[in-house]
């Protein structure tokens, strides 16, 4: 029995526990599944992201008996902190009963884009060409529950887990706010409202960047940490040219013009990884604006070749660094008291 959770080892929280759940106990009920049902088994193209989805499965062979997503979330926040804590269980309920709970008619495997990573135009919603991604849940439960786990940030400070937790979700609450965003830069466009097309779009810009601030403060999200693990197989100066060049394509561009263009491969790999935000999303982002201030004006600016843009990006050999910057609680605690 296996889970499928992600394409491309893309960030953002997904999941369906109560499909994932009741799959498992329904084929160990089944009169011809069950007598050849041996075990799980996970099949992602990237594993590291939604570390409950993988405990959940994990432990479904451990569990004789049916129970429910509540019954199992109220343990796991005990054994991912270590504490008993009623506002770490309302943030996992919140979780649980929205993001985590896609339902079972859903097609949806991987996670729900942000449109930060979206190669831009006016009405984006998904990233990669292939995604199945449905409205399932409310976004602004996910902002409650990034609030509720910066209002015990503090007492939680050096729990490595919760640290980790506490920077995932914020993300996530992040990427909800900039597809809020993007829509209002749309209508302002769209309604030829210069004043307000300029202040939303730099507002969408600013939340590029304060992802890109609280993300440094992990190493499990900084570009650097995918770069150095690649160049490190090198064995020469060459080899490890090559290998970061690879491993930059993989998620940008993934091939040649070809490939991402016509192929529909481009961001099919993304990241939200710091750095990226910084020196790549946030280029694109700025150079469509650009674009449009100028339609706005009157002009006729040259229709933007993204592509040209991205491969430059795949050239690049700047240093980028694995090791964490800042205090995840206080970057976490001041973002969230300027943009909630």
């Amino acid at each position: 029995y296996c889970m499928l959770l992600n394409f491309g080892g893309n960030i953002g929280l997904h999941g369906k526990m109560d499909a994932l759940i009741d799959g498992f106990y329904d084929a160990k009920a089944d009169a011809h599944a069950g007598r050849t049902l041996r075990g799980v088994g996970m099949t992602p193209e990237g594993i590291e992201n939604n570390p409950v989805m993988y405990e959940l499965v994990m432990e479904l062979p451990w569990r004789e008996h049916r129970f429910t997503r509540d019954e199992w979330l109220e343990g796991y926040v005990f054994a991912r902190y270590g504490v008993k804590d009623e506002t770490l269980r309302q943030v996992w309920k919140l979780l649980g009963d929205g993001i985590y709970n896609s339902p079972k008619e859903k097609i949806q495997q991987g996670t729900h884009e942000s449109v930060f990573c979206a190669r831009p135009g006016l009405d984006v919603y998904q990233v990669s060409s292939w995604s199945e991604m449905k409205e399932y849940y409310d976004p602004q439960e996910v902002i409650e529950a990034a609030r509720l786990m910066v209002s015990v940030a503090d007492k939680y400070q050096g729990n490595n887990n919760f640290e980790f937790d506490l920077v995932d979700v914020l993300r996530q609450a992040l990427a909800e706010k900039g597809r809020l965003m993007q829509k209002v830069v749309t209508a302002s466009f769209r309604a030829g409202d210069k004043t307000m097309f300029e202040l939303s779009s730099q507002r969408f810009l600013h939340l590029i960047l304060l992802q890109d601030q609280l993300l440094a403060t992990r190493k499990e999200f900084r570009v650097g940490t995918w770069i150095e693990a690649a160049r490190s197989l090198g064995r020469t100066s060459e080899e490890k040219a090559l290998y970061e060049w690879n491993a930059r394509v993989q998620i940008t561009t993934w091939g040649n013009r070809v490939a991402a263009d016509q192929g529909g491969l481009r961001d099919y790999a993304h990241k939200e990884w710091n750095g990226m935000l910084k020196d790549f999303y946030f280029m694109r982002w700025k150079a469509y604006f650009d674009y449009l201030a100028g339609v706005l004006d009157g002009k006729q600016p040259e229709e933007i070749d993204f592509y040209a843009l991205e491969e430059a990006w795949t050239k690049e050999t700047e240093s980028y660094s694995s090791t964490p910057e800042g205090n995840a609680v206080a970057v976490a605690k001041n973002i969230f008291e300027e943009v909630f």
